[in-house]
């Protein structure tokens, strides 16, 4: 039974962080937001961390990655910080 109970706990948490992204926008097209998660309430998200770091609207999401490094993109996690570097697959 505890094998088993690891075994989900790791399922989990694998899943989890095999599905977060770095979206992208259509106004804002230098910008990335990164959040965990690739569902609609993940893409909420990071709209609104575009839109309080922009302040504007960014726009609709136009894609995602796995990764951002600000250079050629300003990188925000989901609580629209900028960071250097992220990576979320």
């Amino acid at each position: 039974m505890a094998i088993t109970i690891i075994f989900l706990f790791a399922s989990i948490t694998t899943t989890t962080s095999l599905s977060a992204k770095c979206f992208s926008f259509n106004k804002a097209k230098d910008v990335k937001v990164c959040v965990p998660g690739n569902d609609n309430k993940a893409r909420g998200q990071a709209m609104a961390a575009c839109k309080k770091a922009q302040k504007s609207d960014c726009g609709n999401i136009t894609g995602y990655s796995g990764s951002c490094q600000s250079g050629k993109d300003k990188c925000l996690d989901g609580n629209g910080n900028s960071q250097k570097k992220i990576s979320v697959d």
